[in-house]
């Protein structure tokens, strides 16, 4: 990867942990935060900035606002996650309403992704199969979060180990 730290973003970087969207702040005030494996946020991997990242488990969290939804965003989001996917990483995007109406399916997604990559040898050496960018994920429950979970739409261009969560 390119400068772990591109000097040129990093005012950048720093302007957007100070000013951290409703929904940033929920996910990792409420749950990133004291994850068992360490999250950073706003963090610079090349050219860009991940809302938040996982070095351990290289998975990358973008929550999408309106903003995503045009189609100069979202050849930028593909661009993006294309480049962040030849360094191994896992790429998932999580729409905002989702994280106001499925906070705990968000969770439950991201600690099953999490413990998925980190089971795993090394994520260079899978098979890969790549995802849609629109997919549908069902969740299973886990005794931790004590609540029965349903299915919950997610934004995603990532890769899906085996095609299936």
């Amino acid at each position: 990867m390119e400068r772990k730290h591109n000097k040129n973003i990093v005012p950048t970087a720093k302007m957007l942990r100070k000013n951290m969207t409703k929904e940033e702040k929920h996910l990792w005030y409420d749950f990133l935060r004291t994850y068992p494996v360490r999250f950073s946020r706003q963090k610079i991997l090349g050219k860009y900035i991940a809302d938040f990242y996982c070095a351990e488990a290289k998975l990358v969290i973008e929550l999408d606002g309106s903003g995503h939804y045009t189609e100069e965003a979202k050849q930028y989001d593909e661009e993006r996650t294309a480049f962040l996917e030849e360094y191994g990483l896992t790429v998932i995007r999580i729409p905002n309403t989702e994280i106001h109406k499925n906070f705990r399916g968000v969770c439950e997604y991201i600690d099953q992704l999490a413990e998925q990559s980190l089971r795993q040898p090394s994520a260079a050496q899978l098979p890969l199969h790549e995802g849609a960018f629109f997919c549908t994920a069902f969740v299973g429950t886990k005794e931790k979060y004590g609540i029965p979970l349903s299915r919950y739409t997610v934004f995603l261009k990532t890769v899906l180990w085996g095609g299936s969560l």
